[in-house]
């Protein structure tokens, strides 16, 4: 896909088209599901016209590729530049506070999405009620309202509630999750197997991992930290060849993962010490 990508930007370079807000847009979006996030920075940076796709665009983007601190300041220089916020936007912020247990600035959103009257939508409202609140019990039943009064859940609702592992069983969440054909979506699969990693049952979510159509760095990671998490080395060092035999490149918590992983015993030593070389290597 990336080097599909690359030879449609040179033909938009040829036919002068990179001036177009549009297409840029869709470069950037093309590029961060491709990896390269610094080419979509590129494109972004080069841009004279930007609109509000443009920076939700390079918000989800960061967050999609586990940067979450470089999302932050997206969405920072976001508000300088007057951008508008859209529901895609606050709900790409929602999941990033979730991800870096900002609750303090969680409640600065949920403030914003109530004054600009988009509170009751369900994927903001009911994400952000969540993290400011932290009240799971209450989320757990207004998950359950939800589909007794037939609003349809969808990947974003899947992801939020999947957090509250302590009350909902992973299990029958996923039983849901596979009659609505979310199961191969990438926030919801790495939502899901992260419940089962923290129920300690890796196998599930290795299952669970394995549907997932495009596993991002943030789905790799998890599934690494999950062996890690149970001192299976090989099938970390396993997951981890798998990525990097499909061009993923690793970042500090991949790393992290498998390092911790090769802690589990003395016979792994040698194999962190190559992981340690390989981080060197890759700054």
């Amino acid at each position: 896909m990336a080097e599909e990508g690359v030879q449609v930007h040179s033909t938009v370079i040829k036919n002068g088209c990179e001036a177009i807000t549009s297409v840029c847009n869709a470069l950037i979006s093309m590029y961060f599901k491709s990896k390269r996030v610094g080419d979509a920075r590129s494109i972004f940076d080069n841009m004279e016209d930007r609109d509000s796709v443009t920076w939700n665009s390079m918000v989800a983007g960061y967050v999609a590729n586990g940067l979450d601190m470089e999302s932050f300041k997206m969405f920072h220089h976001m508000g300088l530049d007057g951008a508008k916020l859209t529901q895609s936007t606050y709900a790409s912020v929602i999941k990033l506070c979730a991800n870096t247990k900002e609750l303090g600035f969680a409640k600065q959103i949920h403030c914003q999405v109530l004054k600009n009257g988009i509170g009751f939508d369900h994927n903001v409202s009911t994400g952000s009620w969540l993290l400011t609140n932290g009240k799971m019990d209450q989320a757990v039943n207004l998950f359950t309202q939800m589909n007794k009064e037939g609003v349809r859940p969808n990947n974003f609702t899947y992801s939020i509630i999947l957090t509250a592992n302590s009350i909902v069983s992973p299990f029958q969440v996923h039983a849901q999750i596979i009659k609505t054909n979310y199961d191969r979506y990438s926030s919801v699969g790495t939502a899901l197997f992260d419940a089962f990693v923290k129920l300690g049952n890796v196998n599930e979510a290795a299952k669970v991992f394995e549907l997932i159509d495009e596993k991002d760095i943030v789905a790799w990671s998890a599934m690494l930290a999950g062996y890690a998490q149970v001192g299976d080395t090989e099938g970390a060092v396993r997951i981890f060849r798998r990525l990097a035999a499909e061009g993923v490149k690793p970042n500090e918590f991949t790393f992290s993962s498998v390092i911790n992983a090769s802690a589990a015993s003395a016979a792994a030593v040698e194999q962190g010490k190559q992981f340690h070389a390989f981080s060197i290597k890759s700054r």
